[in-house]
Parts: C-alpha cells; structure tokens; sequence
C-alpha cells in the first residue's frame, strides 16, 4: 500500500434503520446510492455489492448491485462473471471476514470481467473487498473503490471498521429483500405461538437458561418447545430450525411474535 495517499476523511454516521427506511422507499437502487453517500466523503467514488444465497441443495442464488448503470448489475449476472471475479472467490476469503486490499495483480487473470467492466467504463484499481457472513452461510462481498490515486495504509486502516459495519448492514437489508424471490422449499408444519417465541428468543439469546430467563418459563419448557419445533422443521439444531422460521417469515412477510409488519 502506499503511504503517500491522500489524507483521510471521516464517513458519516449510518442506522439500521435508515437503511431499511431506503430499501423499503426506493428498493436496491436507492439503498446503493444512499452507501455511496457514505463513503464518498472517504474518497471512495464506487461501490458494489455481491449477494450470495444458499437454499436447500446446492444452489447458490447470486445478486449483484453497484453504483454503476443497471446494465453492468444485469450483464453481470447473466454472464456469471461472479465466477471470474477475485474479489468475491471464497479462495481470497478464506479468513472469513478480513478485508482482501487489492493488489496490482489481483485481476489479471480475471479478463472475462475486466473486458465486460471496462465496455460500462469500469476500471478496478484502488479498493478493497469486504465479506460478511452469517449463520445460514449465506454472504456479501462489498467492494469499496475508486479509479484514479492509490489507497494509502492511513486511509485502509482508518476506514476498515466502518466499511465492515457498512457490509454488514447491506448484508442484513439485501438478504431481506431478496430472500421472497426465491422459491420456497417445502412449506415447514405450522409452529405454535410459543414455539415461534422461543425460536424468536433463541435467535438473540442464543441459550435454554436465557431463553427461559427471558420468556419467564422453565428451562425445561424450553427445551421441550425447541424439540417440538426441531422436529417440525426437519432442524438439526435449535438455532437452525430458528433461522428456518425466519426465513419463511420473511417470505411470507409474517411478523414476529408480538411485533407488527
């Protein structure tokens, strides 16, 4: 990296709720340009973000949004240049979520998408990549970056925490979005009340004892709800037949227990 770039500027403050607010307003489109107001102030002029999506099986749905034209997001995708880019392969981000600085070699054999980028004026030269996961191993690679005038370590550093929450909240907020389009595996038994406010509980809570402490119950009925709802939901674990109810919640745009739409 090279330590003679500009000085670095502050990004501003963001909410969770924000970003819901402008999704829900003005869809993909609006939410990526409401991100690119946030890093501008930093220097970093462009912006993308890859979606991945694993459902039951092996199929993997890909979303990719950026602040450039919507012909550049729909080219690719429907040429799967996903499969050519380094910036989002599971081999650069194999640490989980350390962020991937892009050296000047990162992309050279990568002329599948460099070619198709460079007809929308697309040039990937200073950045870095941002991957976040959560516990369903679904993933976002947000891609921070500008044309013209290397990155410097003072600037990397100054910015990596902010553009990691950045990822996240992206994350959060596509996921939602995109998860109704996709075709619903095997619609799950119906859960009781109880049952959806212990898996609800577990989500955040994470264990039984906190769960009980929480919902003002026994260990014991905990555990004897959780069971009835692992079975119902085909759920080698708690948590997961808890992210199991979530998603189909979200597709049927269901509100959680004692919550509103």
């Amino acid at each position: 990296m090279d330590p003679r770039g500009a000085l670095p500027m502050s990004m501003p403050e963001w909410t969770p709720e924000q970003f819901d607010l402008v999704l829900k307003q003005g869809g993909p489109r609006a939410l990526i340009s409401h991100a690119q107001s946030l890093i501008a102030p930093a220097g970093l002029d462009c912006l993308s973000v890859t979606l991945r999506i694993c459902t039951a099986g092996p199929t993997v749905h890909f979303y990719h949004h950026s602040s450039f034209a919507p012909a550049w997001d729909q080219r690719y995708i429907a040429d799967k240049l996903f499969d050519f880019d380094p910036s989002i392969s599971n081999d650069n981000h194999c640490h989980g979520e350390l962020p991937l600085f892009w050296h000047g070699r990162l992309f050279d054999e990568a002329m599948p998408l460099c070619e198709t980028a460079a007809e929308f004026g697309i040039s990937f030269s200073h950045g870095w990549s941002q991957s976040v996961f959560d516990a369903r191993q679904n993933s976002t690679v947000l891609n921070v970056f500008r044309s013209h005038g290397p990155i410097s370590t003072e600037e990397f550093y100054e910015h990596e925490a902010r553009v990691l929450l950045l990822g996240s909240r992206l994350h959060a907020a596509l996921y939602n979005y995109h998860l109704p389009e996709i075709p619903s595996p095997v619609p799950i038994p119906n859960l009781s009340k109880r049952e959806r406010e212990v898996l609800y509980a577990f989500i955040e809570l994470k264990n039984a004892k906190r769960v009980a402490r929480a919902l003002s119950i026994k260990e014991s009925t905990v555990h004897f709800h959780s069971n009835n709802a692992r079975k119902k939901t085909g759920a080698t674990s708690t948590m997961s037949a808890a992210y199991i109810m979530r998603d189909q919640d979200i597709r049927e745009h269901t509100p959680p227990p004692g919550k509103g739409l």
